[in-house]
C-alpha cells in the first residue's frame, strides 16, 4: 500500500476511503478483539451546534461484535491537517483507553486511511512511551516545543474580545475568509508599512508559496529536498470550499517609494480536539532575513490571534525549534510551552511499513 498521487481532496471522499479501510480491516479486529469499527454519521452526540459543521474532522465508533444490541465502546477520533513540506497530514485526536495491543491496531488503521487519502503523514502526542514502540518504533520529533495559547491569552494579545457565532454557520471557505479579511482590514491601518494579506489559491501564489517554504527550509537548517510539496500541491490542498489551509502572505511597503516587496508567510488550518474544540494551527511563519526585527512576525501572530477569536477556536497551536532562541524568546511571553508533550508519528515507507503489519 502506499499513499495515492494528490488530487482534490474531500470529505465525502475521505469518507469513502475510510468506508474502504473498515471493509478490509473489520474482520480482523473481529476476529482479534471482538470490535467492529462504523464511521460517525451523527456528530450531535459529541459536538456542540456550534460546532457540528467541522470540515475534516471524523471519527469511527468501536462497538463490539455481538450482533443485535451490541453496545458502544469507544470514540476514536482523527482530522486532516497540512504541512507546507509533506502536503496532508492525518492527526489522532481521540484514543481509546484500552490494551496497548488494541491501541497499536487503531493506530495502524488510520496509517491505512492516511495512505489511501494521499497523506504521507500519521501524527499523534503522548507522553509516555508504551511497550509496542520496541518493533517499528515512530520517530520520536526532538528539539520541538509545542505552544499553546488559550482564549485569555489569545484575547489579551490580539486585543478583543471573541464573536458569538450563530449555532449551524457552514466553516466554509467563503465563511472563514470574509472573517479574515475583516480582521487583517481592521488591523492594517495599525501598521500601514505591513501589509498582511489573504491569498487565493491561484499559480502566481502557489509559486511564491513554494519560494518563501524553500526560504524556510533553508533558514532551519534542513535540506531542500526535505520539502516534497510542489506550487501544484498547493494548488490542489488549498482550492475548493473547503481548503486544507489558508495562507497569509506578508507585504512590506517602503514608506519613502511605496514599492511593495513580500518578505513572508503565514500557512495555517483549522483542526479540532474533542477534549476543547475548535483550534487554529499555524503551520508556518517566516519572514526573511532582510526584513526580520521589522515588527511582521508579531504583527502576523497578533491577527491570528485576532482571526482565532472572531472563528470561535478555544486555542492557538504552534511548534517551534528549540535553537530557536530569538523567536522562543517572543513565543514564551505569550504563549505557554507544553511541557512532556511529545510528537510522534509515522512517515512515507515507515508508514507504509506500520499500516502493512495490520495484515501481519
Amino acid at each position: 500500500m502506499s499513499a495515492s498521487s494528490p488530487s482534490t481532496l474531500t470529505a465525502a471522499l475521505v469518507n469513502q476511503h475510510i468506508e474502504d479501510v473498515l471493509q478490509e480491516v473489520n474482520p480482523i479486529l473481529q476476529g482479534r478483539k471482538g470490535l467492529l469499527l462504523q464511521p460517525v454519521s451523527d456528530w450531535s452526540a459529541f459536538l456542540p451546534e456550534v460546532h457540528m459543521d467541522t470540515p475534516w474532522y471524523f471519527g469511527l465508533l468501536a462497538e463490539s461484535s455481538g450482533g443485535p444490541g451490541a453496545r458502544r465502546e469507544a470514540l476514536l477520533s482523527f482530522y486532516v491537517g497540512y504541512s507546507t513540506w509533506d502536503g496532508r497530514c492525518l492527526f489522532l485526536d481521540q484514543l481509546p483507553e484500552g490494551d496497548e495491543d488494541t491501541e497499536k491496531l487503531y493506530l495502524q488503521i488510520l496509517a491505512r486511511i492516511a495512505l489511501r487519502i494521499g497523506s504521507r503523514r500519521l501524527t499523534w502526542k503522548r507522553r509516555s512511551i508504551p511497550e509496542w514502540y520496541k518493533t517499528g518504533p515512530p520517530e520520536i520529533s526532538e528539539g520541538l516545543l509545542v505552544l499553546r495559547m488559550d482564549r485569555p491569552a489569545m484575547e489579551s494579545y490580539a486585543g478583543r474580545q471573541p464573536r458569538d457565532l450563530a449555532g449551524g454557520k457552514a466553516f466554509h471557505r467563503a465563511f472563514v475568509t470574509e472573517q479574515v479579511e475583516e480582521c487583517l482590514a481592521e488591523r492594517r491601518s495599525a501598521r500601514p508599512n505591513l501589509h498582511v494579506r489573504l491569498v487565493d489559491s491561484t499559480d502566481s501564489d502557489a509559486e511564491v508559496m513554494a519560494q518563501l517554504v524553500r526560504g524556510l527550509a533553508i533558514y532551519t537548517q534542513e535540506p531542500l529536498e526535505a520539502v516534497r510539496c510542489t506550487a501544484r500541491d498547493y494548488l490542489v490542498d488549498g482550492g475548493g470550499p473547503t481548503p486544507l489551509y489558508y495562507c497569509l502572505l506578508i507585504d512590506h511597503i517602503d514608506s519613502s517609494t511605496g514599492e511593495k516587496t513580500t518578505c513572508g508567510i503565514a500557512v495555517v488550518y483549522f483542526g479540532y480536539y474533542m477534549k476543547e474544540g475548535r483550534f487554529l494551527y499555524l503551520e508556518d511563519l517566516y519572514v526573511e532575513e532582510a526584513y526580520r526585527s521589522k515588527g511582521a512576525g508579531s504583527t502576523t501572530l497578533r491577527a491570528l490571534a485576532d482571526i482565532g477569536l472572531r472563528l470561535d477556536c478555544a486555542a492557538f497551536y504552534w511548534l517551534a525549534l528549540e535553537w530557536n532562541k530569538p523567536a522562543l524568546e517572543m513565543y514564551t511571553k505569550i504563549a505557554e510551552v507544553q511541557e512532556g508533550l511529545q510528537v510522534h508519528r509515522y512517515t512515507d515507507e515507515k508508514l507504509a511499513e506500520f499500516a502493512e503489519g495490520l495484515l501481519v
